[in-house]
């Protein structure tokens, strides 16, 4: 057992260093192999770790708490096994609640990166019931000191062809200094009434291309055309 836990110890830190020396994805996804092996094989040696371990600590738990200090160490050496157990129950646990934290903040930071990459605005204003802002508050944003641009956006989906798109309504010519983003073709501050702008992989797996005229059928049910430009 004890050898069995050793080599799989050693296979995790291979994995670690490994992955630190590659880097990149691939080198994370060693790390993280390389530490999941390494708690294993921990896990497995605390029965065989207890006895040296406790045996350096006991003097200054002795010190520290005095008669129940030596108890409790004396207590877990007589055991190895049951210590183990209950350090193992402790790693796993703690390791588990780690590994969620990191989870956490990395998505936290991911979903950050992915909503803030392609923004240029310093300020977003929505209401907190998720709906539209009323006319007079967006009069009063135009209005207010320091705002140079404000492009208002009302979500709905269009029907093309069966198939339902979501859309967004913007203001042409402010939406290019609130948003980063790349025109491929045609001009988003040129936009008018009738007029959408249409994402690249959209256009090309649909066979659009600026200029189409396209049936849609709106959310109220309401039938039209819209033109690509």
């Amino acid at each position: 057992r004890n050898s069995i836990g050793g080599f799989i110890a050693l296979l995790g830190a291979v994995g670690i260093v490994g992955g630190a020396a590659t880097g990149g994805t691939n080198g994370r996804y060693l790390v993280a192999g390389g530490a999941f092996l390494a708690l294993i094989g921990i896990i497995i040696l605390i029965p065989l770790l207890s006895r040296p371990v406790i045996a350096l600590v006991r003097p200054a738990i002795s010190k520290l708490f005095g008669v129940s200090g030596k108890l409790a160490s004396q207590n877990a050496v007589r055991n190895p096994r049951r210590t183990g157990a209950t350090a193992s129950a402790l790693a796993i646990g703690l390791t588990l609640v780690t590994g969620i934290s990191v989870l956490g903040v990395t998505l936290g930071q991911a979903i950050d990166k992915m909503t803030t990459d392609n923004i240029k605005a310093d300020y977003m204003v929505s209401m907190a019931s998720g709906d539209s802002l009323d006319q007079s508050a967006l009069t009063a944003l135009s209005k207010a000191d320091g705002v140079s641009a404000l492009s208002p956006q009302q979500a709905t989906s269009l029907q093309v062809d069966g198939e339902y798109h979501s859309a967004s309504g913007v203001t042409p010519g402010d939406v290019e200094k609130v948003f980063s983003l790349d025109t491929v073709s045609g001009s988003l501050a040129t936009l008018k009434d009738g007029q959408v702008a249409v994402g690249s992989k959209t256009a090309k797996s649909n066979g659009w291309k600026t200029g189409d005229t396209l049936p849609v059928e709106f959310d109220d049910e309401k039938k039209g055309e819209v033109t690509i430009g």
